[in-house]
């Protein structure tokens, strides 16, 4: 948990009253195989709190989140504890409810009930690009917190267009299959296909469909993004070649060598690509791809669209029921690529730091905060 106080958040929040200058920072971090336990030390008066409630099991990340914060803000000072088990006690329940801006991992705000047990609570931000746990919890007609909700947006970015485009160089350029003739001692060529030669369809062109879409016209490929509404004369990106509605959705599938998923979970895209919709992929025995959220396609969807022969393969990192089900038959399908939701997985404790020093500034000012989310959208 993160304690921190401000000047000019007392100023603007709290009605401008005098307060010590100086910034404390408290960082708690869960770690299920340590005995250490450790106490919140409770700072003179009612002062406002910023925390941050996060699990990284084995990693520094606490640590590394209070070094990078410190050298960018030397008027922030921080102690770090770590405490042994999995619960919250009644007085971290207590320094909790006090805090009016929190970083936190959603999971945890979940397991633990807390999204509508923070009555001081202005600005929630969480680690995660995805926030559809915490607000799929809500109804879709509210009512919905008064605070403020943000998520991680761009960080997420490079290391999802970098999963999506290590298993399309991997599968075009046989990587695995040149790996196993190694293993044989054989010496055998294999044809393959240029990315510049295919055509990549995006579902979900938010951020981190766009820079999918980059990096796929950095390889000459074919563009096509699936959108809410066509762009207007002028904002086109430069990195899509045609945009297609909902309504198209036949049409992205059937021209796509790949298409990949990036949809956010909300009712709207519950069976987005469930039923016979991906029989549009056999033209091109489309491969299909998707790192947004398994609400989008069963199971079974998948495994008959491979035995009917509309889709060539699946790489799958995200599903309906998380882990994956020992007996699904997914893990044991020649043609589906099983990865336990990590194409973004990866998380920079100085990013973090920076992020939040910056929109900590932003939110001081009164400035609108990058990745809000719009409750009623649910993203």
């Amino acid at each position: 948990m993160i304690r921190c106080v401000q000047t000019e958040i007392i100023k603007r929040l709290f009605g401008g009253k005098s307060v010590n200058r100086s910034t404390t920072l408290k960082m708690l971090s869960v770690d299920p195989s340590s005995s250490v336990g450790a106490s919140m030390r409770k700072e003179e008066g009612t002062r406002p709190l910023v925390g941050i409630l996060a699990t990284f099991v084995g990693s520094p990340l606490e640590r590394e989140i209070a070094d990078a914060v410190q050298k960018t803000r030397p008027d922030i000072r921080f102690e770090v504890f770590v405490r042994g088990k999995p619960t919250i006690s009644e007085k971290e329940m207590e320094d909790l409810k006090s805090c009016e801006i929190l970083i936190a991992d959603p999971n945890i705000i979940m397991d633990h009930n807390l999204a509508n047990n923070l009555p001081n609570l202005k600005w929630m931000h969480c680690l995660w690009a995805g926030v559809d746990r915490f607000t799929r919890s809500f109804s879709p007609s509210g009512p919905f917190p008064s605070y403020l909700l943000t998520r991680n947006g761009d960080f997420f970015c490079i290391q999802m267009a970098e999963y999506v485009f290590g298993y399309i160089i991997d599968k075009e350029r046989h990587i695995t299959e040149m790996k196993k003739l190694k293993e044989q001692s054989l010496w055998k060529r294999l044809p393959y296909r240029t990315l510049s030669e295919l055509t990549l369809g995006i579902v979900g062109f938010g951020d981190i469909g766009k820079e999918i879409a980059r990096v796929a016209k950095a390889f000459q490929m074919n563009v096509w993004a699936l959108v809410k509404s066509f762009p207007k004369d002028g904002e086109q990106g430069p990195h899509v070649d045609e945009y297609r509605l909902s309504s198209d959705l036949p049409e992205l599938l059937a021209a796509s060598d790949y298409v990949v998923s990036i949809l956010p979970s909300v009712p709207s895209t519950d069976g987005f690509f469930d039923g016979d919709i991906l029989s549009h992929c056999s033209p091109k025995l489309t491969t299909f791809m998707n790192i947004g959220r398994g609400n989008v396609v069963k199971d079974e969807t998948i495994i008959a669209a491979l035995d009917r022969g509309w889709i060539g393969g699946a790489v799958l990192d995200v599903f309906s029921v998380e882990p994956l089900p020992e007996d699904s038959p997914l893990w044991t399908h020649p043609k589906v690529i099983v990865t336990p939701h990590i194409a973004g997985l990866c998380i920079s404790g100085s990013k973090i730091a920076g992020d939040f020093v910056q929109n900590y500034d932003r939110f001081v000012k009164g400035e609108t905060l990058p990745y809000t989310v719009d409750w009623d959208k649910g993203y």
